[in-house]
């Protein structure tokens, strides 16, 4: 199904509709990016359709291949004397051990994919759905890096009692939106790139904070929150967090976070650019982050320049999930279908934040 063409979704409506009140239908597929049975898939997950999800990897099965894994092993030792050890395993092969994955396993891998590829083996044999999806995608962030993040997430603790000294509208949202993993210190210059919804359940508003060494401090992400009690919540954190350079999208709500932040807030720190003028004839600064043809693609890119060198320090999952599923398709950049990438957004801006430090003040 993942290899079907568009009609795919016509075809599918008229089977159901033919289909008897006590009927079933079964959809099996191998994945083939982010398509119509992708959406299908998320959709099922999250309980929004009437299929149910079932996914079986290769890590469960241990009798389909069992002469495979017996053949390829002794291969194996006949090149190197003795099988891996866990020492001897890379990131990815570790992970796979923690999902239940066995030496023989891992092994039959390894062979798997010298005769072939790592995107070639995730697509025939992925581990999750995820995996299967994405290897098959356009992905922009790299998936074994993220994948390398995600299995040493845990050596970063949000902190769960309330900071002294946080600002009283911020508390209602600390670990309920806002998550802190590192509190402001005094002298440290920070970046908050931020992200606005309608607040109406749908887009989320989300923002990032790192400090000028990309470091992550802290993260928001809410879809229920209006855009001007978001502009509240962006002037105290921002103010808490030694004054903070704001870099706001002005895209659809931002707009108003903007006009309050910086015309009823008088909040001044915060990111502009250069614009033509027609009555002047010149170029004006404007407040706030514009997002176009030429400045998402820079956005973009210089966020994965900075991920993929490791010059960040990302802590949050949610962030790296978000990730996983930013791909380029048909001329564009953004989150697959049903899925979202504000935090990737926002994390874009708080880095364009740090690379134009010149306008912190």
């Amino acid at each position: 199904m993942g290899f079907c063409k568009d009609t795919i979704q016509r075809q599918l409506i008229a089977i159901e509709q033919a289909l008897t009140p006590h009927g079933t239908i079964l959809l099996e597929s191998t994945a083939n990016g982010m398509n119509y049975f992708q959406e299908l898939w998320a959709k099922a997950e999250r309980g929004e359709n009437m299929y149910k999800p079932f996914f079986f990897s290769w890590i469960d099965d241990k009798l389909m291949f069992k002469e495979e894994y017996k053949e390829f092993c002794e291969r194996y030792l006949a090149q190197h004397k003795s099988l891996p050890e866990e020492k001897d395993l890379n990131s990815d092969e570790k992970m796979l051990m923690q999902k239940g994955a066995s030496i023989e396993q891992i092994v039959w891998r390894r062979l798997k994919i010298a005769n072939t590829s790592k995107q070639a083996f995730a697509q025939e044999f992925p581990s999750e759905p995820l995996e299967a999806f994405v290897s098959t995608g356009s992905n922009i962030f790299e998936p074994v890096l993220i994948h390398e993040n995600l299995l040493n997430i845990d050596h970063f603790k949000p902190v769960i009692i309330k900071p002294a000294g946080m600002p009283v509208a911020l508390r209602s949202w600390f670990n309920n939106g806002l998550t802190i993993w590192k509190t402001p210190v005094r002298g440290v210059k920070f970046y908050i790139g931020v992200d606005t919804g309608e607040g109406v359940g749908k887009d989320y508003s989300a923002f990032e904070i790192i400090d000028a060494n990309c470091e992550q401090y802290a993260e928001f992400k809410s879809n229920k929150i209006k855009p001007y009690a978001y502009a509240e919540v962006i002037r105290n954190i921002g103010i808490w967090y030694n004054n903070a350079n704001l870099i706001v999208e002005k895209m659809s709500a931002g707009h108003t976070v903007v006009e309050k932040l910086y015309n009823e807030c008088h909040y001044r720190n915060m990111y502009s650019y250069m614009e033509y003028d027609a009555r002047s004839g010149c170029m004006l600064p404007k407040v706030g982050w514009q997002t176009n043809t030429k400045s998402k693609p820079m956005l973009v890119n210089d966020f994965v320049e900075m991920f993929e060198t490791k010059q960040m320090i990302i802590k949050s999952k949610d962030l790296l999930q978000e990730m996983k599923v930013f791909e380029f398709k048909d001329g564009k950049m953004g989150a697959v279908i049903g899925s979202h990438d504000d935090l990737c957004m926002a994390m874009g801006m708080a880095l364009q934040g740090v690379k134009c430090g010149v306008n912190y003040h």
